[in-house]
């Protein structure tokens, strides 16, 4: 935001009656995300009520909402509970906060701003998620990178290949067995390492 509309190929009158429009604009966006609030709330007492699998149904029978609109009110609500500041934000922004992915260290930012009176702008906090999401992806390559050069020194190259096979094609059910075929190799090794421990202990 932050910059200035230029009026000078308009009349005065209608500029005039622009500007005026603006702020009433302004006043209704800034009032558009305690609304949201509140009928988050609202949503989340109804559906508390309601039996299971009927919400949809009500929310566009009775409350005239689309449930997806609805969903996004009841997180935000929810997230509004344990955030005071949510309500000084534009409404995307708050949905972007109160999203279960957004590192909590950007949220905890913005909110120490917001309640200094400095709320960060939607492309700020949006920069801010990425940046963040960006360096923990970064950390996650590295570990990655040295896993695979563990792999690549301890194997031959047919058990590498049967890796790669396993990693891209391998269904949920194999690399669950797998992944417990380890899990029950470390725990022998393990006892064995325990018991050679102790048949090699002084009596």
């Amino acid at each position: 935001m932050g910059t200035r509309f230029d009026y000078s190929a308009i009349s005065p009158s209608d500029a005039a009656d622009l500007r005026k429009i603006a702020a009433e604009v302004r006043e209704l966006v800034n009032r558009m995300t305690p609304l949201l609030i509140d009928i988050g709330e609202r949503l989340i007492s109804a559906k508390a009520k309601l039996p299971h699998g009927t919400f949809g149904a009500y929310c566009r029978a009775e409350a005239r909402v689309n449930p997806r609109r609805a969903q996004l009110c009841m997180r935000l609500a929810r997230f509004a509970r344990s955030h005071s500041q949510t309500h000084v934000f534009a409404a995307r922004t708050g949905y972007m906060l109160a999203k279960t992915n957004t590192p909590p260290q950007v949220i905890a930012e913005v909110m120490t701003e917001a309640r200094a009176g400095r709320a960060p702008s939607h492309s700020d906090v949006e920069s801010r998620i990425a940046a963040t999401k960006s360096e923990k992806s970064s950390s996650s390559v590295l570990d990655v990178d040295k896993l695979a050069a563990r792999l690549l020194d301890a194997l031959d190259e047919d058990d590498v290949r049967n890796v790669i096979l396993l990693v891209g094609k391998g269904t949920r059910a194999i690399t669950s067995l797998f992944c417990e075929r380890l899990r029950a190799g470390l725990q022998q090794q393990r006892s064995t390492d325990t018991s050679e421990v102790t048949s090699q202990s002084p009596h």
